[in-house]
Order: C-alpha cells, then structure tokens, then sequence
C-alpha cells in the first residue's frame, strides 16, 4: 500500500504562487510610489527652477531696458519736447523725473508724465505726486546701492513699480551725481507671475516687501513676507539660483528663488508640498486597490492552477505504485497536452520501447546533427554581427579623434583671439575720450577764428590774436598755436598706437590661420623648424598678454641668463612655442588672480644647464598663486581634465603643449608646487648645435 503524501505538491504550489505574487505586488508598488514621489518632487523643484529662472531673465531683461531709455532721457532732459517723445515711445513708462543734490535737499529738474495710462485707470497726473508722498525715494540708499526697486501700487490705484538708479552727469567744468526716478506699469510683470500652473511666485525687494504679486489685494498691501524661510535666504545670502525646501506655518513647501540683479530683487517661486502631491496619493490609493484585487484574483487562479497541475501527478503516482507491485493491467489515460501527458504515455509504452531503442538511438542521432548545423549556422550569424560590431567600433573611434581634433583647435584658436578681444577694447576705450577732447579743442579754436575774421576781416583776426590771454601776457596766437601742437602730436602718437595694434591684430589673425592650417592633419606635430631664440618666443608672448597683465594688476618679471642670445638657439616652430608659453603664462595669471593677492607677480627665468647627454635651454615660468593640489598633480597634463569653470579652460591647454615641446626634443615638467604659495613650471628644450 502506498505511503500517504504529508505536505502535498498541490500546497505547495499554491503557497509559493501567493508568497511571489504578494512579494512582487508589494515590491513593485513600493519602488512605484517611491519613484513616483521622487519623480515628482524633482519636477516640483524643475518647474519652480525653470519659473524663477524665466521671471528673473524677463524682470532683468525689462528693468534694464528701461534704465537705458531712462538714461536716454537724462541725457537729453534739458530739451523737453525731446525727452517727451522719448519718453511716450516706451508705454510701461508712467512717469519720469531726474533729481539733483542741493544744500537744502533734492530737487527736481525736469519731470514728464504719461497722462494716457493715468487716464486708463481715471487717474489725474498728480496721482504721481501722491505715490511720491506715500512712498518716498530713499536717496542715500540709491547712491549707496546704485539701482533701488519697490512696489508704489495705491489702495484703487494702478499697480505701478518705482525704480531709482545714480547716474552722473558730466558737464564742461565737473560732474555730478544725479538720480532718475521712474514709475512703471506692472502690466506684463503681472501677467507673467499670473501664469505658472499650480506655483505662486511673486517678486521681493532687499528688505522682503512685496513688489509684484498675482493677488491684487497682496499687491496693493505690499506687506512684508520676510519671516519667510526662503525670503530671508534670498535677501541675506542672494544667489544666483537656489531650490529649497522649507517649513511655514506648521506646512511644507517647495520653492526656489533667484536674484534678479537689478534693484535688489529677487524672484520666488513656491507651492505646498501637499497640494503638489495631491495627485500623487490619489494615484496611491487607487493602486492599493487595485492591487488588493489583483491579488485576489491571482489567489483564485493558483489555486485552481494548483489543482489542474497536480491531479494527473496524482494519477501517475498511483499507476507508477502498481508498477512497483508488476501490474501491467491497467494503461494510464490523460487528457492534458503538456509534458505530464507525455510522461504518461511514455510509462504506457516502457515495455515496447525496449524492442525500438535503435529506431530510436538513430531518430536521436539525426536530430543531434539537425542541432549541430542549427547551432552552426548561429556561430556564422554572431561571426557576422562581430564584424558588424568592429566596423561600428572603428567609425566611432574615427569619430572620436576628430571630436579630440576640434577640441584641440578650438582651444588653441581660443588663445590669439581673446588677445585681439583685449586689444580692440583697449583701442575702444584709449581712442574715444581723447580724441573727442581735442576735437572739441579744435572745433572751439577755428570758430573762434573764423567769428573774429568775419566781424573784422584778417585785421579783427590779428587783433583777436594779438589779445592777451585772461589772466596772463601771453597773445592769444601763442596759446593756439600751443594747443594746435598738442593735438597734433595726439594725433601723430594716437596713429603710431593704431599703427601698432593693427599691426598685432595682423600677427595674432595670421597665427589663428597658421594654427587652424596645422590642425587639417592629426599626424602634423612640430610645425616649420628652424633655428631661433628661444627669448623671441616669450617676447612674442608677453606682448600678446600684456593687456590680460595690465588688466588684473599682475607683475611680470624677467630674469634671462646672462649668456649671449646666440647660446639660447633651439630647434623649433616660433608660434607653436608662442602657443606653449601663452597656455603657461595665461594658467599661471590665473592661478595667481585666484589666490587675490595684493602683489600678485609672475617671473620668467631663462638659462642654459649643461648636461652629459648634451646642453639644453631651460624656461620657467614662477608665479605666486594658489598652487597644485596633491591629489590633481598627477594628472594636470591629461587631456579634457581641469580644476576651472568652463568659461576659464578646457583642460585641453597642458596637454597640448606637452605635446608640442615633446615633438622638439624637450619636455614641461612641474619643477616645485604648494598648494596656496604657488608653482614652478619649467620647459626645456635641446640646445641647437
């Protein structure tokens, strides 16, 4: 008699079914709702960064065109038909006055007001005059801040923004600080704050009030919010952009702010963290359901797939203990289609079977061989796709070098052309002030001239001439002709300057074009060599950065050997050594910028060391700055890595001029570096022979 099953498959079954269906409804709506929330959250923190960075742009953006119409206007102030029309060709302006110091306070000097937008909201002009009472502009807060911003909106008034920024105002004798005052409608401001999906964001001064807001009442109140977690931030430690995460009122919110950098202002931008999740337990909830109901329902079906499962099992445990017992009597009978019907018949047929094992050694022995060419026929496709792979892999690293050329090219181009950008804004600025003085001078000499020989002819311009300078004996003739001389020879040195940046600008556009010829070729290194002195180089340098020096304040010194120039000969490309020495002197004037000190100083040592394999020039470049950490020495001269931003260096500069003075024979090496006292680098190239 057969021994009684204690722990049937059948339980089994049905146990581990429910166990991994439980576990994997439950892991799978954990990680969802996490990944959900998550999701969410930092989407949240992406639509209040993506609000506050477009409300900053676009408050920038507005406030600065005005100051510049506004500075327009002050230009011209002492015409007021002029600034008039000036004035109506912007409509946000709503008023407009310019006020200037005197002993007993400010005072205006000349004013205009939009009387068509006051009259929009059935306003008379002096409505201005009412919102100047009621918010007074802070003058010495003006000329200390330079730019000042506040909300002027009145109880049933227009919403209307004040800005006051300093100016100067030159005239002949002196010049004087100034402050403009202007009101603006908030119409666009408005509407752009009224449109952010489910975020409030409004705009606050430097002390927290209330400027712009989507609410009117909370607009026209212009109360204080500075108890504000995220407001206090914003005002006392302004950043560019910062998202944060705060408690208010026993509430947790989700905000960012951003400084708009004109005025003081600042742009928030928040909602409630339960509001922002609503949906996201809403979903939760219907999930929970839902899978409450998928569980039950697969309950169900396990166990009936338990019980399908097992009952031919149990038929076959039977027929196989009548076996044991040789009762070949009864065959056994399945219905199924899956491999218990086929163990099935397989039992029936075990006696017969015995008399077809050839048949059937030889029926398996063709299938191993049909197995055998399908599995061949497998390798030949993966032999296939692997060549496929190495072909794609060949493209790719083709593409590759070229992304490296063009980084190489656009990092050495980077180098000439910043050099002709310094130098043209030193031509803007050394040209224009000076010219315009003595044109001035100019112009005032001939029509004074011209008026004395038109009243008298030339003997009312000899006696203008002859007339003794105010406040000294001297003829009027002998101070023109003074001053004749002068601007002439501005004129002659101002051309001999120009002369001489137009011809540095021809020598850095012609390097640009020598660089961007070398770098049609991956394989080209080492450029034309010839015999030069190593000196013509670094004199070629720092006559390329000598406006980045004169600009950040830094000493350059030069300590050439003593030795004649001929003993410092290498072989070599002048504008390759040229791009070397620029990357180490540009890295070293930053690094010493960065350490802010107050004599900042960069040395250049030449000299020529003897040495058993044979003489070599030696270069280095000393500078008091900020020093290699430990940790990045070792790979300073690794392609694509840097310690800078990206708009100070590419990490391309060391690399590439290893490069190059290695392809002359020589070598860049850090000779001495500390980190917050500065490093040493020196080049050294083969002596020419």
């Amino acid at each position: 008699m057969a021994n009684k099953v204690e722990f049937p498959i059948r339980v089994k079954l049905l146990l581990l079914i429910s166990g991994l269906v439980v576990a994997a409804t439950g892991a799978y709506l954990t990680l969802a709702v996490t990944l959900f929330k998550q999701d969410k959250t930092d989407l949240i923190y992406e639509l209040n960064a993506s609000n506050v960075k477009t409300l900053s742009a676009e408050t920038e953006a507005t406030l600065s065109k005005v100051i510049d119409k506004v500075k327009l206007l002050t230009r011209g102030h002492a015409d007021e038909a002029w600034a008039r029309a000036v004035f109506e060709a912007e409509p946000d302006l709503i008023a407009y006055t310019l006020y200037k110091p005197e002993k007993s306070g400010w005072t205006s000097v000349s004013s205009v007001r939009n009387a068509d937008y006051l009259k929009l909201y059935g306003l008379a002009p002096t409505e201005v005059d009412r919102i100047r009472e009621k918010f007074p502009v802070p003058f010495a807060k003006v000329l200390t801040r330079r730019t000042w911003a506040a909300n002027a909106t009145l109880e049933g008034g227009a919403p209307v923004l004040t800005l006051a920024f300093a100016i100067e105002i030159r005239d002949q004798e002196r010049s004087e600080e100034y402050v403009a005052v202007t009101d603006l409608r908030m119409d666009r401001l408005l509407a752009l704050l009224s449109n952010r999906d489910t975020a409030t964001s409004y705009l606050v001064d430097g002390e927290g009030k209330i400027v712009a807001h989507p609410d009117p009442a909370v607009l026209v109140s212009g109360a204080s919010v500075a108890e504000l977690p995220i407001v206090q931030q914003a005002v006392q430690a302004p950043v560019a952009l910062q998202l944060q995460k705060f408690t208010w009122k026993g509430r947790t919110w989700l905000g960012a702010y951003a400084s708009v950098g004109v005025g003081g202002l600042s742009v928030i931008s928040q909602v409630e963290e339960a509001q922002a999740f609503r949906a996201a337990r809403k979903l939760i909830r219907k999930s929970l359901l839902f899978a409450l109901v998928f569980i039950t329902v697969a309950l169900l079906l396990s166990g009936w797939f338990a019980r399908t499962l097992t009952g031919p099992i149990e038929r076959l445990v039977a027929a196989t203990d009548r076996l044991s017992r040789w009762d070949f009597a009864e065959s056994l009978h399945l219905k199924s289609r899956d491999e218990i019907a086929r163990l099935a018949r397989a039992f029936n047929s075990m006696a017969s079977d015995l008399r077809s094992q050839r048949a059937q050694l030889d029926e398996n022995r063709a299938e191993l061989e049909l197995k055998v060419k399908e599995r061949t026929a497998a390798l030949e496709a993966q032999k296939t796709q692997l060549a496929d792979t190495q072909e794609s892999l060949v493209r790719t690293t083709r593409l590759a070098s070229l992304g490296e050329l063009a980084g190489v090219a656009a990092h050495e181009v980077l180098n000439p052309i910043n050099n002709m950008g310094i130098r043209l804004e030193r031509i803007r600025r050394g040209s224009s002030e000076a010219e315009e003085n003595d044109l001035k001078l100019l112009e005032g000499i001939v029509s004074a001239w011209k008026n004395a020989y038109v009243a008298g002819g030339w003997k009312g311009l000899e006696a203008e001439l002859l007339k003794p300078v105010e406040g000294s004996s001297r003829p009027l003739a002998e101070e023109d002709l003074e001053n004749l001389t002068g601007i002439s020879a501005a004129l002659a040195k101002g051309r001999s300057e120009r002369t001489a940046d137009l011809e540095f600008l021809a020598r850095e556009m012609a390097r640009v074009t020598r660089i961007v010829n070398g770098m049609r070729t991956l394989s080209r290194v080492g450029g034309e060599r010839k015999p030069m002195d190593v000196h013509a180089s670094l004199e070629d340098t720092q006559v390329a950065l000598a406006d980045a020096f004169a600009k950040r304040g830094v000493a350059l010194v030069k300590e050439y050997g003593a030795e004649a120039r001929e003993q410092y000969t290498v072989i070599g490309d002048r504008d390759e050594l040229v791009q070397v020495f620029s990357n180490l002197l540009r890295n070293a004037l930053q690094a010493v910028s960065a350490a802010d000190r107050r004599a900042g100083e960069i040395r250049i040592a030449t000299r020529r060391a003897a040495r058993p394999e044979g003489a070599r020039i030696e270069v280095r470049i000393i500078d008091n700055g900020t020093g290699i950490a430990p940790e990045n020495l070792s790979r300073i001269f690794e392609p694509d890595f840097t310690t800078k931003t990206l708009e100070e260096g590419t990490g391309l500069g060391l690399s590439i001029s290893r490069r190059l003075v290695r392809a002359f024979g020589g070598d860049i090496e850090v000779e001495k570096t500390e980190e917050g006292a500065g490093t040493t680098f020196v080049v050294w190239l083969p002596a020419a022979t």
